[in-house]
């Protein structure tokens, strides 16, 4: 029966009793017990420590020619005569094993945790280059690849020690000026995963038995110009190391990295140029170079075999089962890092759209674009890995549920649905703007287009009444991108028009909440347009001149537009006299004073023109409830010469004031159509009838004053 656990102060304990310093056997006890301590530190898992009977066979049994005759040493020991010192040997095996079992224990837990922080860390950067790439389009992701390659190449240059210095690097983030101009918090983040790419990439390297020999190849100092032939050669070999190290790092299990035989045959045959200066090497030089590189690559693939353990899963769901993770991990060890960076982006993918039809099954013609250069090395292995990332995407659509949710419905879960369907929109623009699986950079700018009409004085809600209008929007005058996508994607175009239409029904529910039209009859109607016309001619009559009442008005009404296009929802008498108590403005004071009535009337117009122009039946379709007419100018007689001119000249203004509520035809469409209240056109075609005809009679009485 296998023992119990030592906690480490039992073991303590039981070191403390074998080793004792108070005997001769304990001194030369403690000695051994050190060495094999050691031992066992390097070694945890070897069979000789795994039991204690293992331990015993171990140190007693002779193994070869031993001149210290170990063996011979424990052996007579652990047979001595005295009963005492073979107890004590006896508890040396036994306390051996248990220090054996406590370095595997807290090896365990030391690897879990540094696989917890792996895959921590390697979220953090993968989050940090989705956001960089997405932020900043294709113009973005090539200037992270171009950077990648410069780590890959020199890992231990002074550029990546820190941000700083990668800022004044002039040759690896070239750009940086620009990026931090359009958007600081980004960069940073784009700069900070290049550090910790590059400081990864050093400690894989640093790990490698063969860093040392690899890093005795350095270029010279020198120009090109300066350089002797000997020194020329140099840099030769200096460049080859360089870049078979990198490859070496990238992907160490690439075949010509399999031995020193497959390496030096694939520099044997028509090889690219950062090669084919091995031809000029003398031989022992080239046998060198391929020994030293054949070795590192089986230190990094030694390495990565143990990193790729701490890899992030890119679904963690019950249906990814043994035989997924199986796929995935023959997959990694088919292609190593070049694999795992591309099963962290298809990640990214699958967790913006899982029910792209690119997963839908490993015969899609996209996802085998994506894995093309893995087939042609290793076909089998490749389709290992378009399986578990088909496994992967239909465990995510399982977890995630339906494809979308319609505005104004309620989801089963009870959550918001405006919310999930501003989430829909959200993951559909980045995955227009992805390279692989979008439109690239174009889609970014389609939909920043797309949004600036929608949010402008263009808008035409008749464009995005329906999916169809819509389509035939897309495709009018020199809009192509629709036949562009139908052409590139043709799986995305119909989404494309659902983007573009929910779109426009967000604007159209948007002012439908600025434009009412409350129940009023035909009286309360005609009544009401002919009280505040009829204010408006008394106010004007109250001041000396006609122009001068006419500017307060007008001065009113320029305050007040910034109360209806805000977002008060109550605006009160005392916030109109506010407006009109304002340093300078003397009219309202005065009209306090001597005609209280008109003081308070004027009031209830300030607050008309600020709240209830948005409500008005014939301001309902002004665009954001302010008027679209401008007012004329105010006729130019000689009020104080004509007494019949005067009134002429109110009249005018009253009708120019009765013209001013005319509502524009597509307005009361749009205002009936946004609350879908189709039943009251009629109502302000009688309306607007109205007014018209109030025009007509108070033009009449101008021509017979003039006449």
């Amino acid at each position: 029966m296998a023992e119990q656990t030592m906690s480490k102060d039992e073991l303590r304990k039981l070191r403390a009793s074998v080793g004792s310093r108070k005997t001769s056997l304990g001194r030369e006890l403690s000695k051994r017990i050190i060495r094999m301590e050691n031992k066992i530190k390097a070694e945890p898992n070897a069979e000789a420590f795994s039991s204690l009977e293992n331990v015993k066979n171990h140190l007693s049994t002779q193994k070869g020619k031993d001149p210290v005759k170990i063996a011979q040493w424990w052996r007579d020991h652990q047979e001595d005569i005295d009963p005492d010192k073979a107890k004590q040997i006896h508890e040396a095996y036994r306390y051996l094993y248990h220090f054996g079992k406590q370095c595997r224990s807290t090896m365990d837990s030391d690897n879990e945790i540094n696989r917890s922080n792996n895959e921590q860390e390697m979220r953090r950067m993968l989050d940090q280059w989705e956001n960089f790439r997405s932020t900043f389009g294709t113009r973005g992701a090539d200037t992270l690849m171009r950077a990648e390659e410069h780590i890959l190449l020199a890992p231990y240059s002074r550029a990546f020690d820190s941000v700083q210095t990668l800022i004044d690097d002039p040759d690896t983030f070239t750009k940086y000026r620009w990026y931090n101009r359009h958007n600081p918090e980004v960069t940073q983040e784009g700069l900070e995963y290049l550090i910790d790419f590059a400081h990864k990439e050093r400690q894989l390297r640093d790990r490698s038995k063969r860093l040392k020999a690899i890093s005795k190849w350095k270029k010279p100092k020198l120009s090109s110009f300066e350089l002797t032939v000997s020194e020329q050669q140099s840099q030769s070999q200096a460049d080859l190391v360089q870049v078979l190290t990198a490859e070496a790092s990238i992907n160490p299990f690439q075949e010509q990295f399999q031995n020193s035989e497959h390496l030096r045959g694939y520099l044997a045959q028509p090889a690219p140029e950062a090669v084919s200066a091995v031809r000029n090497f003398d031989t022992d030089t080239t046998q060198q170079i391929v020994e030293m590189l054949a070795a590192f690559a089986e230190d990094q693939r030694n390495i990565q075999m143990q990193v790729q353990e701490a890899l992030p899963v890119p679904v963690n769901h019950s249906t990814l089962t043994d035989t997924t993770e199986e796929d995935r991990a023959s997959f990694l060890n088919a292609f190593g890092r070049g694999g795992a960076q591309t099963l962290r982006w298809l990640h990214s993918e699958i967790s913006e759209d899982p029910h792209n039809s690119m997963f839908s099954d490993i015969e899609n013609p996209e996802l085998t674009k994506r894995f093309q250069k893995y087939l042609t090395k290793n076909k089998e292995g490749a389709e290992l890995g378009m399986r578990y990332v088909v496994k992967s995407a239909r465990a995510a659509r399982d977890h995630s549920g339906p494809t979308a949710v319609e505005a104004g419905t309620a989801n089963q879960d009870g959550s918001d649905p405006v919310t999930a369907e501003e989430s829909q929109m959200s993951q559909f623009a980045k995955l227009l703007d992805s390279d692989s699986v979008g439109m690239g950079h174009s889609g970014t700018d389609f939909i920043r287009k797309i949004k600036k009409h929608v949010g402008g004085d263009q808008f035409q809600m008749r464009d995005f009444k329906d999916k169809d209008a819509v389509s035939r929007f897309l495709t009018s005058g020199k809009r192509t991108y629709l036949t562009r996508v139908r052409e590139q994607k043709p799986e995305l175009s119909e989404r494309v028009v659902d983007f573009v239409y929910r779109l426009g029904q967000k604007r159209i529910r948007a002012e439908s909440a600025q434009y009412t039209l409350p129940d009023q009859s035909e009286e309360e109607f005609q009544s009401e347009l002919l009280k505040w016309s009829h204010f408006q001619l008394r106010f004007e009559a109250s001041h000396n001149t006609f122009a001068n009442g006419r500017r307060q008005l007008e001065r009113l009404r320029s305050n007040t537009e910034r109360f209806g296009g805000s977002s008060h929802s109550h605006v009160t008498k005392d916030d109109i006299k506010t407006i009109l108590t304002q340093p300078k403005w003397t009219g309202y004071t005065t009209l306090v004073d001597h005609n209280p009535t008109l003081a308070d009337e004027l009031l209830q117009y300030g607050d008309r023109e600020a709240t209830g122009d948005r409500a008005s039946p014939v301001t309902a379709g002004t665009s954001q409830g302010i008027r679209k007419r401008r007012r004329s100018p105010a006729p130019q007689l000689p009020l104080d010469e004509d007494p019949d001119a005067l009134h002429a000249a109110r009249i005018l203004q009253s009708l120019d004031s009765l013209a001013d509520w005319r509502p524009t035809t597509e307005g009361s469409e749009r205002a009936a159509l946004v609350r879908g209240q189709a039943s009251d056109s009629e109502t302000l075609k009688r309306r607007t009838n109205f007014v018209i005809e109030k025009s007509i009679t108070l033009t009449k009485m101008i021509c017979d004053n003039i006449d």
